[in-house]
């Protein structure tokens, strides 16, 4: 009898000496819960961020082929203004050349220097300045 006693004061004595170990180990086990559930919604966020920066992926593909055909077309348009501005000048040497050859037979070299030389020096000449 005496061991019987003696094994339940044991027994008594662990379950006292165990009860604030398994009271801290109660708390870690809530705190793990807590931990676990916000994981949980770590996770959810991070799903959505990620489809939406699959979208974003998306839009810049799209985005960037957009722009592609833009340089395409840019480069189209560089070049016609290239040809453009090529006729242009040769329709301004074509004029040139027929407004000297009118020059040519209205006035002589000497006269066309001459004028050319009053215009050089009227343009020359300081303007007077109006007074406010």
């Amino acid at each position: 009898m005496e061991n019987i006693e003696l094994l339940q004061s044991i027994r008594l004595i662990i379950k006292e000496e165990l009860q604030p170990v398994n009271e801290r180990l109660d708390g870690i086990d809530g705190r793990l819960d807590g931990i676990d559930s916000r994981l949980d919604g770590m996770d959810v966020r991070l799903d959505s961020i990620d489809s939406r920066l699959d979208g974003m992926d998306v839009r810049l593909d799209n985005i960037d082929s957009r722009l592609d055909g833009m340089d395409v077309r840019l480069d189209n348009i560089d070049s016609r203004l290239g040809i453009i501005e090529y006729n242009q000048n040769e329709d301004i040497l074509v004029l040139l050349n027929t407004i000297n050859e009118k020059v040519e037979k209205c006035a002589t070299k000497e006269e066309v220097a001459a004028l050319a030389r009053l215009q050089g020096e009227q343009f020359l000449k300081p303007k007077p300045h109006k007074l406010r």
